[in-house]
């Protein structure tokens, strides 16, 4: 299998992490987005929104992050990461429907104003808009917070795709400068799922992809 990516990104991030948790061979080739890559003619036919990223598996193709976990989970059933039951299955999607409308715009600033800028060169961060997005941020803080309280991960003692898919962002928390000193829970949670040998391996191959 072969993943176009966009390196860094939380988006690539969670799939190579999943790939080595599952134990998949996976071929990332880093999408020079710099120098329009992204939008040439050949790309654009695999994705034709231009985004990263973008999955080959033999002649299927693949875009959306969310949609990539659950096809790889699939490969591996057994692996419990995406729920055999209808209830399961409903819930991860609750959860990734989360991440992906609610979680990830309301983060999305902290990421481009001190990541993304410095990467590409487009300036200094805009204190207004990481103002804006601080005082934003307890509207979806305050949820996964709470889901969090009693249980190591979003569904509970089992971890999923879900949690593959929410917790992306945290390698890059820090960098970010995320706003989350009065989130124990989620502290926690980001150490827990950063710590397994999955993870680690991810972090470890996208630093030398870089």
């Amino acid at each position: 299998m072969k993943l176009y990516a966009l390196l860094p990104s939380p988006n690539t991030f969670k799939v190579v992490a999943l790939a080595h948790h599952l134990g998949l061979d996976l071929e990332v080739v880093d999408v020079d987005v710099a120098s329009g890559g992204n939008r040439a003619l050949d790309y654009l036919a695999k994705n034709p929104n231009g985004l990263m990223p973008t999955l080959e598996d033999g002649d299927f193709t693949l875009w959306e992050s969310n949609a990539i976990l659950m096809y790889l989970a699939q490969k591996k059933p057994e692996s419990g990461l995406w729920p055999a039951d209808a209830h399961g299955q409903a819930k991860v999607q609750q959860w990734l429907n989360w991440a992906a409308i609610h979680f990830g715009p309301a983060i999305r600033p902290f990421f481009f104003e001190r990541i993304v800028k410095a990467r590409f060169g487009l300036g200094a961060p805009d204190e207004a808009e990481l103002k804006k997005a601080t005082d934003a941020f307890p509207k979806v803080g305050d949820v996964l917070e709470a889901q969090l309280k009693n249980q190591p991960y979003l569904l509970g003692e089992q971890v999923t795709i879900a949690d593959f898919a929410l917790a992306s962002f945290a390698p890059y928390a820090k960098m970010a400068g995320m706003p989350l000193e009065n989130y124990p829970n989620i502290q926690a949670y980001c150490g827990r799922v950063t710590g397994t040998e999955a993870w680690k391996k991810a972090l470890s191959f996208m630093a030398a992809m870089k």
